[in-house]
């Protein structure tokens, strides 16, 4: 019985001494990033909408969205993301909730950032709320994002597992008169934990 505690306390300090090795290999630098973006808004049951939209989405409409613009360490970038809309909150009917995003941004090297995000946009007083119609104008985004990984430096830590979430913000102009189309500028200023050079 001693024999197998000496085994177990010997492997839980081998790992909690890994894991803390690990943690001193990790800095958190800036990354701050611009871009606008261009998006569609695809319904349930049509041809685009994917297995992939169902899981994540359990059949809310996704809004498909490319664009690009500049970060930090990444320079100049291409961004591909999507997420789910939400239903309206009765405690905020004004609002438009979004969650389950995902995000991929590439530099011409090819080198990536990946990550999730969710939010809300809020109306601003050009706005339409859904309470009046289908939503249009311009509305203030107010989201949360985490880097999940990617391929920019050696090691990029997972803030999505340690649920540490950075704010995003930006506006977005929506036209549900062109298809449910959307045009973003959005802006990130946060920092992202990656393996010392």
């Amino acid at each position: 019985m001693n024999r197998l505690l000496g085994i177990i306390t010997i492997c839980a300090a081998a790992i909690i001494g890994a894991s803390l090795a690990f943690a001193e290999d990790l800095e958190r630098v800036p990354f701050k990033a611009a871009f606008a973006v261009t998006g569609r808004v695809i319904l349930y049951c049509t041809p685009d909408y994917t297995q992939q939209d169902l899981d994540r989405c359990h059949m809310a409409p996704v809004d498909l969205i490319e664009g690009a613009g500049d970060a930090l360490h990444l320079g100049v970038m291409s961004d591909v993301q999507s997420h789910c809309l939400g239903a309206q909150d009765p405690s905020a009917p004004a609002t438009l909730p979004f969650f389950g995003g995902l995000f991929a941004f590439t530099n011409a090297q090819g080198q990536t950032v990946t990550g999730e995000y969710h939010g809300r946009l809020v109306p601003t007083n050009t706005s339409i709320p859904p309470t009046m119609g289908p939503p249009q104008g311009a509305w203030i985004i107010e989201g949360v994002v985490c880097v999940s990984g990617g391929t920019l430096f050696r090691h990029i830590e997972n803030d999505c597992k340690a649920n540490r979430f950075f704010p995003a913000r930006g506006i977005t102009i929506l036209n549900p008169l062109t298809g449910d189309t959307n045009e973003s500028t959005l802006f990130l200023d946060q920092t992202i934990g990656r393996g010392k050079e």
